[in-house]
């Protein structure tokens, strides 16, 4: 009968709706778990990316020594040495950063806190050596970090490779910016907690240093006390002879 051919129609549509819906009910979960899952990527090489930044290296220079470190380093990338003189005479410290040939990059005495950046010119290791030379008797305690970045050839490849999808996705922007914005913050956190560490350190120096002052004082005028009494006991017991 055409009733009963109609209801056969009317259900296979259903039918073919309700598994359109759950096509593209799928389609956007796994469209949804393959946006997660990037972002959880990211986000734990982010993590990741910041623990390694934050690494630093604290050492004591022996006087009439010194200590050197060596990276090698290709074609323009850059390289910055971030220092921080904790403990040691006048903060100072003799720095001298050579190339792969022996030029020099820079050398002097540095004092307290400070950084210096410069682009590698030719391939080969680079030289930082931390000079205490100077010093007789006096050890030196510094923290400093050495980062690299960038390079020709990183740069070259880059320029030729066409753009993705990927690249252009803002979330890679905002994160590579939190990226800067907390690098910044831990290079300033890092200063003011080394500068707040040397100020204690000071500060309790000098207050070793009065005590003991004090204390010395407090002996020299006890006896001074007791001999001015003991002069003049002496001196008023003493018998004239008549």
């Amino acid at each position: 009968p055409p009733r009963s051919t109609k209801n056969i129609n009317k259900n296979r549509e259903k039918s073919s709706l309700r598994r359109q819906q759950r096509k593209v009910f799928e389609s956007k979960q796994v469209a949804d778990s393959d946006f997660s899952f990037k972002i959880m990527q990211k986000s734990i090489i982010f993590l990741i990316s910041v623990a390694l930044a934050s690494a630093s290296l604290s050492l004591q220079i022996e006087p009439k020594s010194s200590d050197c470190f060596y990276q090698e380093l290709s074609p323009g990338m850059m390289s910055r040495v971030t220092f921080f003189v904790l403990r040691g005479g006048l903060l100072d410290i003799d720095l001298r950063i050579t190339g792969p040939f022996g030029d020099t990059i820079k050398s002097g005495v540095v004092f307290e806190n400070g950084e210096h950046t410069w682009a590698a010119n030719s391939q080969g290791v680079y030289t930082v050596c931390w000079n205490n030379e100077m010093a007789r008797w006096t050890a030196k305690v510094v923290q400093f970090e050495w980062h690299t970045e960038g390079g020709r050839k990183e740069a070259d490849d880059t320029k030729n490779k066409p753009l993705k999808a990927e690249d252009l996705n803002p979330m890679s922007t905002s994160l590579d910016k939190i990226s800067n914005f907390i690098d910044t913050i831990q290079t300033d956190q890092r200063f003011l907690r080394l500068r707040e560490q040397s100020h204690r350190d000071m500060a309790e120096d000098t207050n070793s240093k009065v005590m003991w002052l004090s204390i010395v004082e407090s002996v020299v005028l006890a006896g001074l006390s007791i001999g001015q009494v003991y002069i003049l006991r002496k001196f008023f017991s003493a018998k004239r002879s008549v």
